[in-house]
């Protein structure tokens, strides 16, 4: 177990270059990143590929040494876990924990966000609305963060920072009247019509290769409770900070468009006196 153990530390030491610089000098499979209609995490390091459930980064970035080293069943009363807290393995064990916390979260990964059937061109406006888009319960409460879901999925796992002045949310209640459907769209700056055509048609296409990349820098778990039909259920969501954003054709691998400048909150004119 150890063996893993010293691998999973060292993959999170590589630091990536990201946006254009991903495919002048890598391919995107070369790169760490977080699958969100798989609940992945894929990391390759040294010519290795890593795979492991995203459950693995919340546990990691939550600090439960139990969860993160499958320790639960070997220990599986508060009890023996007091007992085996006092070991010299348990000593080693928290020890490997913080070094694979300090390299994540200093790390780069990135979060592809699949615009299928997403907004057409504003040719008015010149610009795009492109749809972001969770159940209620399925988006974190902390300020200042939208939620990234997969396609079939409802429930954002992964939310990144994003100036909430940029951001124009809609409620509407869900068909069979259990939740709201909270729908958040971004409007990017103004973008040539040519380049807008090559993103506009590849949204229509059911493999859509046209894809938001985030690049984010994972911080924490929010830990929150949500009620569901009166079930009060615990939703865990890993909170990173953006750090680039980019319209990407993941299958040319390209970069079409940087969208880095939107992640700069506007300043408010003064008023005058």
């Amino acid at each position: 177990m150890k063996k893993i153990l010293s691998l999973s530390i060292a993959i999170f030491c590589y630091i990536f270059v990201f946006g254009q610089d991903i495919y002048n000098n890598n391919t995107l499979t070369d790169s760490s990143y977080i699958n969100i209609d798989e609940n992945k995490v894929f990391i390759n390091f040294g010519g290795e590929d890593i795979t492991c459930d995203i459950k693995k980064i919340k546990y990691l970035l939550d600090k439960d040494l139990f969860s993160y080293f499958d320790l639960n069943d070997k220990y599986s009363t508060q009890l023996q876990k007091n007992v085996y807290k006092k070991t010299a393995d348990y000593a080693e064990l928290s020890e490997e924990l913080n070094s694979d916390y300090a390299y994540i979260t200093h790390s780069y990964l990135y979060v592809l966000k699949n615009l299928r059937y997403n907004t057409n061109y504003d040719v008015d406006k010149k610009c795009f609305y492109f749809r972001l888009g969770a159940c209620e319960s399925g988006l974190t409460k902390v300020p200042g963060y939208i939620g990234l879901s997969g396609f079939l999925n409802n429930k954002a796992d992964v939310c990144v920072t994003f100036p909430p002045s940029r951001v124009i949310t809609k409620k509407e209640l869900t068909s069979d009247g259990t939740d709201y459907w909270v729908t958040q769209a971004i409007r990017t700056p103004i973008i040539p019509e040519d380049i807008a055509l090559e993103i506009e048609s590849g949204m229509e296409s059911p493999d859509c290769s046209i894809a938001l990349m985030f690049v984010v820098i994972p911080q924490r778990v929010s830990k929150e409770y949500k009620n569901w039909n009166g079930l009060i259920l615990q939703e865990n969501f890993i909170l990173a900070k953006t750090v680039n954003l980019y319209v990407v054709d993941t299958r040319q691998e390209k970069v079409l468009y940087d969208l880095s400048k939107m992640l700069i909150a506007p300043v408010s004119a003064k008023k005058k006196r």
